[in-house]
C-alpha cells in the first residue's frame, strides 16, 4: 500500500497570517501553558492553525521534515518591528490610518483609552478599527477618511494580516518612547494632546507592554523549536 502524502503549506512571514488566525493560535497555547509537553502541543498547534494541517494527519509528518518546517516559521515568527502602514485595502476597500492623531475625535480617544493595556489580543480588533477606517478621498499622500461615529464595523480586521497589525503596534510603541523621553517643558500643546492618547493606547504601564509583547514572541518562537 502507498505511502500517503501529506501536503504542508508553510507561511513565510507574517503577512501571510490573518489576525483571526493569530488569535485562535494564542488562544490556543495558552491552553496549554502549564502542560509539561507544552513546547510538543504548539508545534502541533502551528501545524493546526497557522499551516492549516489537519490534526489527524500531523502524525504522518516524518521528523526530517518536521524540523525544516520548524525552521522556516521560526525565520519570521520572532520579527515583529514592521512599519506602519497608513492605507490598507481589505476585502477591497480601501482604509486609512488616523490622519492626525493630536486631533482625533473625543469619542474615539474615549473608546480607545479605555482599554487598561493594549495588546494584540480580543481587544485589539475594535481598537484597529477605531484607528482605521474608510477612506473618502485621496491627493497625492494625503488622505481623509470617515469620521468616527462609535459604531465602526470591526468584523473587517479580521482578515488584516499581522504584518499590519504588528506595524500598528509598534508605531505606538516607538513614537510613545520617543515622546517620553523629550521633556514636558518642551512639548507644544498639541503634542502633549498626543503625549496622553499614545499614554492611553500603550496602557498604565508602556514597559509593560513591551515585556507582554517580548514574552509573546518569547513563546511563538519557543513553540517551533
Amino acid at each position: 500500500m502507498s505511502e500517503q502524502i501529506v501536503s504542508v503549506t508553510i507561511p513565510q512571514s507574517w503577512s501571510e497570517i490573518t489576525l483571526e488566525k493569530y488569535l485562535k493560535y494564542r488562544k490556543n497555547l495558552d491552553m496549554f501553558k502549564d502542560d509539561e509537553d507544552y513546547n510538543e502541543q504548539t508545534l502541533l498547534i502551528a501545524l493546526d492553525i497557522l499551516c492549516g494541517v489537519d490534526t489527524q494527519y500531523i502524525s504522518k509528518i516524518g521528523l526530517d521534515n518536521l524540523k525544516l518546517i520548524q525552521e522556516d516559521l521560526s525565520s519570521f515568527m520572532g520579527k515583529t518591528d514592521f512599519e506602519l502602514k497608513r492605507l490598507i485595502t481589505v476585502n477591497a476597500i480601501e482604509y486609512g490610518f488616523e490622519p492626525n492623531l493630536s486631533n482625533i475625535a473625543y469619542g474615539a480617544y474615549l473608546d480607545i483609552s479605555k482599554h487598561d493595556t493594549i495588546a494584540i489580543d480580543n481587544n485589539w480588533q475594535k481598537i484597529m478599527a477605531v484607528l482605521y477606517r474608510k477612506v473618502k478621498s485621496k491627493s497625492g499622500k494625503y488622505y481623509d477618511i470617515e469620521p468616527y461615529t462609535g459604531n465602526e464595523d470591526d468584523e473587517w480586521v479580521k482578515n488584516t494580516t499581522m504584518d499590519i497589525n504588528y506595524g500598528c503596534l509598534f508605531f505606538f510603541i516607538n513614537l510613545s518612547k520617543d515622546l517620553v523621553l523629550s521633556t514636558l517643558k518642551s512639548l507644544k500643546k498639541e503634542d502633549w494632546e498626543t503625549h496622553q492618547l499614545l499614554k492611553s493606547i500603550m496602557g498604565k504601564n508602556g514597559e509593560g507592554m513591551l515585556q507582554l509583547l517580548s514574552s509573546q514572541m518569547e513563546t511563538s518562537q519557543s513553540s517551533i523549536r
